[in-house]
């Protein structure tokens, strides 16, 4: 089975712990991480630090994650105030949509 070509949206602690964790227990055969958005580019930063993916591209706005076609799916890790209307864009685009918080 091919990897998912995953998008994250939102840097914070959640998605921090999660994605770390899961690329350190060797999950990550099930998803390639293709792109990361944050609007806070401190956050964006980290990402790029931490997650060490030349090939990743890193955007300000989830807009332009969302429309990036090497993204097939996204882990929406955003505050709930902003969440449901992100993960309607994304699956307004066709995309797979995993979000944690209802």
């Amino acid at each position: 089975m091919k990897p998912v070509k995953l998008g994250i949206i939102g840097w914070g602690p959640r998605a921090r712990g999660l994605v770390l964790n899961i690329l350190q227990t060797g999950a990550s055969h099930l998803f390639e991480i293709s792109a990361v958005a944050d609007m806070h580019p401190v956050k964006l930063n980290q990402a790029r630090e931490q997650l060490d993916l030349p090939e990743a591209s890193f955007y300000s706005d989830h807009h332009q994650l969302i429309e990036d076609p090497d993204v097939e799916a996204v882990l929406v890790e955003t505050g709930a105030q902003v969440m449901a209307p992100i993960c309607c864009d994304a699956l307004n685009a066709g995309k797979h949509v995993c979000a944690d918080v209802p």
